[in-house]
């Protein structure tokens, strides 16, 4: 394997273990098993596909696809369709954390297993179907030969119509429009109808509800679908661009730009955990499980003498203890027995 080949296989194996992590964590937790974070399982669940289906077959073991028919003609198109599904499950998150936040009513009546599950099935479905769609029209699957080595100038072109329809129908339109829901969100909370909505949402009496504290994930979010855009917005446009101008320049800043995107998953469930509250505590409550009974040991390999004489000491403490009680039960003993002496002979009398 070469340094590329080792730095890509590093990339999706961090990738995965961050994600994988991060999902445990919050399935582990009872508190955090909830409709809110369903979709945000289902994100990071997405990324380790990339990883599983894309970086390490594609990528990380170049020959090993190239000697096979079947991964040598199937993982452009499903690398293509698993960075579509997690761009549609960032959108997707993003615009379900905007409507909490505009309209936590509508939001409660609309967050119920059966539009969460639906909501899923679709952002997972959706971009591997029309990722299907050359196999089952102009470039047809076979299983004698790999599709790309008979790769004529007519494939190429439609190539190239179908993956500027594609990334610009399931990538761009739905992260520009996220972002500028976001902005006309903003200018219309921060402007003078938000002292209107504040008040309405204290009027009726809304337990729990904070203007502050949804308004502070609500930038989050919009930190996070920023950082996806300075990642991935280069590699998506030089990818498109090298359809139309196939030029020296163009292809190295697609290795370039396919680094940085994909470095991305490595981070961002660290920024996640990192922003949400209850899974950051989740993390130091099981960091200290951990490292409790670690340091114990090495406490005790590093200063046994130290618990031996403190050990000691509380055996003298307990035993002089033990004796000082014996010593003081005697005469209360002896007072008893007097007193049942001196009512004995009373009675007699």
């Amino acid at each position: 394997m070469s340094y590329v080949n080792i730095t890509w296989l590093m990339i999706g194996l961090l990738s995965l273990a961050s994600n994988s992590i991060v999902t445990c964590i919050i399935l582990s937790c009872r508190k955090l098993r909830n409709y809110n974070n369903a979709l945000l399982c289902s994100m990071l669940i997405s990324s380790c596909a990339i990883s599983i289906l894309y970086i390490l077959p594609g990528r990380a073991f170049v020959e090993w696809r190239k000697s096979s028919t079947f991964l040598c003609s199937i993982i452009p198109s499903v690398a293509y369709a698993s960075i579509t599904c997690y761009g549609l499950h960032l959108c997707a998150t993003c615009l379900d954390k905007m409507i909490s936040i505009l309209s936590p009513f509508r939001h409660r009546n609309l967050l119920t297993a059966r539009n969460i599950t639906a909501t899923i099935i679709c952002l997972w479905i959706t971009p591997y179907l029309l990722c299907a769609i050359p196999f089952l029209t102009y470039r047809p699957y076979s299983s004698q030969y790999c599709i790309y080595d008979n790769y004529t100038q007519e494939d190429y072109d439609r190539d190239t119509i179908f993956h500027t329809v594609f990334f610009t129908s399931m990538i761009f339109i739905p992260i520009g429009s996220t972002i500028m829901l976001y902005v006309v969100a903003f200018v219309k909370v921060n402007g003078k109808k938000r002292k209107k909505l504040t008040n309405t949402f204290i009027g009726q009496n809304i337990k729990g509800f904070n203007a502050d504290k949804n308004w502070k994930i609500a930038r989050q979010m919009i930190l996070m679908l920023g950082l996806f855009m300075i990642c991935w917005l280069p590699l998506f446009v030089s990818f498109v661009a090298m359809r139309y101008s196939d030029t020296i320049v163009l292809y190295i800043l697609l290795d370039i730009f396919h680094y940085m995107a994909f470095g991305y998953h490595i981070f961002n469930p660290i920024f996640i955990a990192y922003f949400h509250i209850r899974i950051r505590r989740q993390i130091k409550h099981l960091c200290s499980i951990i490292s409790t009974p670690i340091r114990a040991k090495l406490t005790l390999s590093v200063y046994p003498n130290t618990f031996q004489l403190g050990n000691n000491k509380n055996q003298l403490q307990s035993a002089t203890s033990c004796k000082q009680g014996k010593q003081n039960s005697r005469p209360v003993q002896q007072q008893n027995n007097n007193q049942i002496v001196k009512t004995s002979k009373l009675q007699k009398f």
